[in-house]
Protein backbone atom coordinates (compact mmCIF):
# COMPACT_ATOMS: atom_id res chain seq x y z
CA UNK A 1 0.00 0.00 0.00
CA UNK A 2 1.05 3.57 -0.49
CA UNK A 3 1.55 5.85 2.50
CA UNK A 4 0.84 9.57 2.27
CA UNK A 5 1.76 12.61 4.39
CA UNK A 6 -0.49 12.70 7.44
CA UNK A 7 -0.94 8.92 7.52
CA UNK A 8 -0.30 7.06 10.76
CA UNK A 9 0.77 3.46 11.14
CA UNK A 10 -0.82 1.92 14.25
CA UNK A 11 0.31 -1.54 15.31
CA UNK A 12 -1.53 -3.74 17.79
CA UNK A 13 -0.29 -6.28 20.30
CA UNK A 14 1.95 -9.01 18.81
CA UNK A 15 2.27 -7.29 15.43
CA UNK A 16 4.82 -5.27 13.52
CA UNK A 17 5.18 -3.75 10.09
CA UNK A 18 8.20 -3.19 7.90
CA UNK A 19 7.94 -0.27 5.47
CA UNK A 20 10.26 0.25 2.52
CA UNK A 21 10.15 3.84 1.34
CA UNK A 22 10.72 4.93 -2.25
CA UNK A 23 14.13 6.33 -1.17
CA UNK A 24 15.12 2.78 0.05
CA UNK A 25 14.79 3.74 3.73
CA UNK A 26 13.41 0.84 5.76
CA UNK A 27 11.32 1.57 8.86
CA UNK A 28 10.17 -1.26 11.11
CA UNK A 29 7.41 -0.33 13.56
CA UNK A 30 7.10 -2.57 16.63
CA UNK A 31 3.93 -3.79 18.33
CA UNK A 32 1.76 -1.29 20.21
CA UNK A 33 3.24 1.69 18.38
CA UNK A 34 2.05 4.76 16.48
CA UNK A 35 4.30 6.10 13.72
CA UNK A 36 3.26 9.20 11.76
CA UNK A 37 4.32 10.36 8.31
CA UNK A 38 3.96 14.08 9.05
CA UNK A 39 5.75 15.45 5.98
CA UNK A 40 7.09 13.83 2.80
CA UNK A 41 8.34 15.84 -0.16
CA UNK A 42 10.35 13.47 -2.35
CA UNK A 43 12.45 14.71 -5.26
CA UNK A 44 15.23 12.12 -5.46
CA UNK A 45 16.72 9.50 -3.12
CA UNK A 46 19.17 12.05 -1.69
CA UNK A 47 16.91 15.10 -1.93
CA UNK A 48 13.78 14.81 0.15
CA UNK A 49 12.14 16.78 2.93
CA UNK A 50 10.49 14.60 5.52
CA UNK A 51 9.33 14.57 9.11
CA UNK A 52 8.46 11.28 10.78
CA UNK A 53 7.08 11.10 14.33
CA UNK A 54 7.29 8.27 16.80
CA UNK A 55 4.10 9.12 18.68
CA UNK A 56 4.21 6.01 20.85
CA UNK A 57 6.19 2.80 20.90
CA UNK A 58 9.35 1.71 19.13
CA UNK A 59 10.80 1.88 15.64
CA UNK A 60 13.97 0.77 13.93
CA UNK A 61 14.99 2.78 10.89
CA UNK A 62 17.74 2.26 8.35
CA UNK A 63 18.29 5.36 6.21
CA UNK A 64 20.43 4.00 3.40
CA UNK A 65 20.95 7.17 1.34
CA UNK A 66 22.37 10.35 2.86
CA UNK A 67 20.36 13.52 2.36
CA UNK A 68 21.77 16.54 0.54
CA UNK A 69 22.59 19.36 2.92
CA UNK A 70 19.88 21.62 1.50
CA UNK A 71 17.12 19.10 2.20
CA UNK A 72 15.81 17.89 5.55
CA UNK A 73 15.12 14.40 6.86
CA UNK A 74 13.97 14.43 10.49
CA UNK A 75 12.59 12.01 13.05
CA UNK A 76 10.80 13.30 16.13
CA UNK A 77 10.52 11.27 19.33
CA UNK A 78 8.72 13.25 22.03
CA UNK A 79 10.68 16.46 22.62
CA UNK A 80 13.70 15.08 20.75
CA UNK A 81 14.15 15.64 17.03
CA UNK A 82 16.96 14.18 14.92
CA UNK A 83 18.42 15.36 11.64
CA UNK A 84 19.32 12.22 9.70
CA UNK A 85 22.18 11.71 7.23
CA UNK A 86 22.67 8.03 6.30
CA UNK A 87 22.01 6.49 9.67
CA UNK A 88 20.57 3.48 11.47
CA UNK A 89 18.58 4.41 14.55
CA UNK A 90 16.32 2.98 17.22
CA UNK A 91 13.68 5.20 18.80
CA UNK A 92 11.32 4.62 21.68
CA UNK A 93 8.59 6.88 23.10
CA UNK A 94 6.46 5.86 26.06
CA UNK A 95 4.82 7.00 29.27
CA UNK A 96 5.74 5.35 32.57
CA UNK A 97 3.17 4.42 35.24
CA UNK A 98 4.10 7.61 37.14
CA UNK A 99 3.10 9.68 34.03
CA UNK A 100 6.72 10.57 33.18
CA UNK A 101 7.12 10.65 29.37
CA UNK A 102 10.34 9.10 28.08
CA UNK A 103 12.04 9.62 24.71
CA UNK A 104 14.98 7.31 23.97
CA UNK A 105 17.12 7.20 20.84
CA UNK A 106 20.14 5.07 19.93
CA UNK A 107 22.41 5.57 16.93
CA UNK A 108 23.42 2.16 15.56
CA UNK A 109 25.40 3.48 12.58
CA UNK A 110 26.37 6.91 11.30
CA UNK A 111 25.56 10.02 13.27
CA UNK A 112 22.69 12.39 13.80
CA UNK A 113 22.14 15.92 14.99
CA UNK A 114 19.88 16.00 18.04
CA UNK A 115 17.71 18.85 19.25
CA UNK A 116 15.82 18.44 22.51
CA UNK A 117 13.22 21.21 22.72
CA UNK A 118 12.45 20.50 26.38
CA UNK A 119 16.12 20.83 27.38
CA UNK A 120 16.74 23.48 24.69
CA UNK A 121 20.01 21.87 23.63
CA UNK A 122 21.47 20.80 20.31
CA UNK A 123 24.35 18.37 19.79
CA UNK A 124 25.61 15.48 17.65
CA UNK A 125 25.04 11.87 18.58
CA UNK A 126 27.50 9.39 17.08
CA UNK A 127 27.35 5.67 16.51
CA UNK A 128 27.13 3.78 19.78
CA UNK A 129 25.59 6.65 21.73
CA UNK A 130 22.14 6.92 23.25
CA UNK A 131 20.11 9.88 24.46
CA UNK A 132 17.23 9.69 26.92
CA UNK A 133 14.98 12.51 28.05
CA UNK A 134 12.35 12.42 30.80
CA UNK A 135 9.43 14.88 30.83
CA UNK A 136 7.11 15.62 33.74
CA UNK A 137 3.35 15.27 33.10
CA UNK A 138 3.16 19.04 32.42
CA UNK A 139 5.76 18.66 29.62
CA UNK A 140 8.69 20.27 31.45
CA UNK A 141 12.08 18.60 31.60
CA UNK A 142 12.77 16.30 34.53
CA UNK A 143 16.21 15.21 33.28
CA UNK A 144 18.12 14.17 30.18
CA UNK A 145 21.21 12.04 29.71
CA UNK A 146 23.44 10.74 26.98
CA UNK A 147 25.88 7.87 27.23
CA UNK A 148 28.01 5.47 25.27
CA UNK A 149 26.74 1.90 24.94
CA UNK A 150 29.05 -1.05 25.52
CA UNK A 151 30.19 -3.22 22.60
CA UNK A 152 27.95 -6.03 23.87
CA UNK A 153 24.90 -3.74 24.01
CA UNK A 154 25.60 -2.53 20.47
CA UNK A 155 25.96 -6.09 19.21
CA UNK A 156 22.57 -7.00 20.69
CA UNK A 157 20.84 -3.86 19.38
CA UNK A 158 22.26 -4.26 15.87
CA UNK A 159 20.47 -7.62 15.64
CA UNK A 160 20.12 -8.31 11.96
CA UNK A 161 18.84 -11.85 11.94
CA UNK A 162 15.86 -12.66 9.78
CA UNK A 163 13.27 -12.38 12.56
CA UNK A 164 12.37 -8.69 12.97
CA UNK A 165 10.52 -9.40 16.24
CA UNK A 166 13.98 -9.83 17.82
CA UNK A 167 14.81 -6.23 16.84
CA UNK A 168 12.60 -4.90 19.58
CA UNK A 169 14.07 -6.19 22.77
CA UNK A 170 13.97 -3.53 25.51
CA UNK A 171 16.80 -1.01 25.28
Amino acid sequence: SKVFPGDKIVTENRSLIKIEMVDTTVVTVAANSIFEFSKWDYKTKDNRDALFKVVKGRIRSHIKVKNKKKSSLKYQVGSVSMGIRGTRILANAYQRADKIRVSHVVVLAGKTEIYDSAADKKFNLDEGNQYITFLKPDGTLLKSEDSLLTNEQMKQLKASDKNPRKYFKPF
